[in-house]
């Protein structure tokens, strides 16, 4: 597997053209914890394991998230808050690696 930045890049020339789109609803289950913070967020789940998802929390801070997931595993996620003047407050970002037993 190579590093996402010896990848090959797409060009924009090659996104050009039809495409399927799938179109998904969903109910919100809730566990123990979101029950306790009643914390209703809703995802946006993009192609090639892309997700995202805006929150505002009770302080007006706005949280913009981005994750992705690959077949292999890892989940990469960066979040960005913006303070109530719009200023880039923080930046946090996650690397999660799924560990698999080899046989």
């Amino acid at each position: 597997m190579k590093p996402l930045s010896q990848r090959k890049r797409v060009q924009p020339s090659k996104l050009t053209g039809s495409y399927k789109v799938c179109e998904t609803s969903a109910t919100p289950i809730y566990g123990e914890e979101e029950v306790l913070d009643m914390v209703d967020i809703t995802m946006l789940w993009l192609s090639g394991g892309v997700t995202g998802y805006v929150d505002v929390n009770k302080d007006g801070i706005l949280c913009v998230h981005v994750g992705w997931s690959s077949d292999e595993g890892i989940n990469l996620v960066m979040e960005r808050d913006y303070g109530t003047d719009g200023k880039l407050k923080e930046v946090r970002s996650k690397t999660k690696v799924q560990i698999r037993k080899w046989s």
